[in-house]
């Protein structure tokens, strides 16, 4: 397993539920430093960066998933939030299994997400 975010302090929380984990410090606003087909999962959950979901395909094996949700529409975080269907086109190669998206109440261009995704047995 391998546990990446840039908050070095979230990162120490994992060693109470996975100390065999390995642990990087990542900056999701950059290229992912990752080799291709690295993992059979991924969950992404609240991120705040979403420029990252770009990689997302080629580093899933094939036949591997995507868990997605974004934070809740609580105050002003609205804004953060995607625009209807920019996360399925984000990871357009990977097919959709189960994909809720709800528009918020104070700002209905601004959704919240979760989803399923799978990466295509074959290539891409």
């Amino acid at each position: 397993m391998v546990a990446g975010d840039l908050d070095f302090q979230l990162l120490r929380l994992v060693l109470r539920t996975a100390p065999d984990a390995l642990r990087v410090a990542l900056d999701a606003s950059k290229k992912l430093p990752l080799a291709p087909g690295s993992f059979d999962l991924m969950v992404s959950i609240h991120p705040v960066i979403l420029s990252f979901l770009a990689d997302v395909p080629k580093l899933l094996r094939p036949g591997g998933h995507l868990v997605f949700e974004t934070f809740g529409a609580q105050g002003k975080n609205s804004r953060e939030l995607p625009r209807a269907g920019d996360i399925a086109s984000a990871v357009a190669p990977l097919k959709p299994i189960r994909y809720l998206e709800k528009p918020t109440r104070g700002m209905p261009d601004r959704v919240t997400v979760k989803a399923l995704f799978q990466r295509r047995a074959g290539p891409g």
